[in-house]
């Protein structure tokens, strides 16, 4: 098919609606040259709809039957801090970096029949008996670092550090079949 022509659809009745919104904030604080503070802000609110005739073969011809509808949801914030200090040992410098983060998701994803139309309708058709696909995605993570850079001369320097982690990624739903 697109042999023949790379610009044909046999797809009149497939849509896509995507609002997709994301925020970031930095903030950087030079309190003075050995000490530094740097915040981060981010977040997304956003969604991700498709609704089309997606039978398995892609030079089947649409039949006019229902649609598939998916409908995803998506939720995200987060802050990261860090704290870098300068400072001297024996006539070297050294750097030391401490901070933290802190994520939240929330995905939701729905799948199900949409209409038997042409115009893009996202509803589903009688959604209490044909979705077949509904699930819920929280997510965590918070997390701690510290780590120093030693220069030992000009030309090496070692890097030990920690980090700790929690980590909460989850899934809660249902997936079924429409007999």
């Amino acid at each position: 098919m697109f042999a023949q022509d790379p610009r044909q659809t046999n797809r009149e009745r497939n849509w896509f609606d995507v609002n997709w919104n994301m925020l970031a904030v930095h903030f950087d604080h030079k309190f003075n040259e050995t000490n530094l503070f740097n915040l981060r802000l981010f977040g997304l609110s956003a969604h991700r709809y498709s609704l089309g005739f997606r039978p398995n073969r892609v030079a089947t011809i649409d039949d006019n039957s229902d649609r598939d509808l998916i409908k995803g949801e998506f939720e995200n914030w987060g802050t990261e801090t860090r704290y870098l200090k300068r400072y001297s040992i024996a006539k070297k410098q050294s750097i030391l970096l401490v901070g933290g983060r802190y994520y939240h998701g929330f995905n939701h994803s729905l799948q199900g029949l949409g209409s038997t139309g042409k115009d893009a309708n996202f509803n589903f058709v009688e959604p209490e008996r044909f979705i077949t696909y509904d699930y819920s995605f929280p997510n965590r993570n918070v997390s701690l670092f510290a780590e120093n850079i030693f220069y030992l001369n000009d030309k090496l320097s070692v890097t030990p550090g920690i980090r700790y982690e929690y980590i909460s990624t989850k899934a809660d739903g249902y997936y079924g079949s429409i007999m």
